[in-house]
């Protein structure tokens, strides 16, 4: 899981404990990239005691993936 510097940055300066909507307004504020902006708004509604906390969550966030299409898709039975 990486994260882009503008995000880094953000967390490094968000003041904790945080609440989810904190994360995502402080987010849209800095215009950070939609496909971060996703992640954060997918994580749980709680509080986030700090940086760290918040990477925790990002890490073990199940992101969908897009299908697989063509010859070497798997066959879906």
């Amino acid at each position: 899981m990486s994260i882009s510097i503008e995000l880094n940055s953000l967390l490094k300066t968000m003041d904790y404990p945080a609440s989810k909507s904190d994360l995502v307004r402080e987010a849209v504020r800095d215009r950070i990239n939609q496909a971060e902006l996703a992640r954060l708004r997918a994580m749980m509604p709680r509080s986030y005691s700090g940086r760290y906390d918040v990477l925790r969550e990002l890490k073990w966030q199940r992101i969908p993936q897009a299908p697989v299409v063509g010859p070497f898709a798997p066959a879906i039975s």
